[in-house]
C-alpha cells in the first residue's frame, strides 16, 4: 500500500508506520509526525494540509497514533 493517501478517520488497511506528506507538494512532515497505527483502527488527526502514507520497508512499533521513539527502534529498556 506504499504510496497510497489515507486521510483522519479513514480505516487502517494494513498495521504500518504511516508518515505525515503535504497535500500541496508532498513535503515530508518528519519523524516526529510519524505514528503506528493498527489494521482496522482510523486514522487519527494529521497536520493540517498533511495526509498518511505508509513508511516503506520500516516496521511497526509504537502504539497507535502515539509518535515512535527516536531512532525508530523499540523504545529503551534500561539495563537490568
Amino acid at each position: 500500500m506504499v504510496g497510497q493517501k489515507f486521510w483522519a478517520g479513514d480505516p487502517c488497511p494494513k498495521t504500518a508506520v504511516y508518515g505525515q506528506y503535504s497535500d500541496h507538494d508532498h513535503s515530508y512532515a518528519g519523524p516526529q509526525a510519524d505514528r503506528t497505527i493498527t489494521k482496522g483502527r482510523l486514522f487519527p488527526a494529521s497536520r493540517r494540509g498533511y495526509h498518511f502514507e505508509e513508511k516503506e520497508g520500516i516496521a511497526a512499533g509504537g502504539t497507535d497514533s502515539e509518535p515512535r521513539p527516536a531512532g525508530g527502534g523499540r523504545p529503551y529498556q534500561p539495563p537490568v
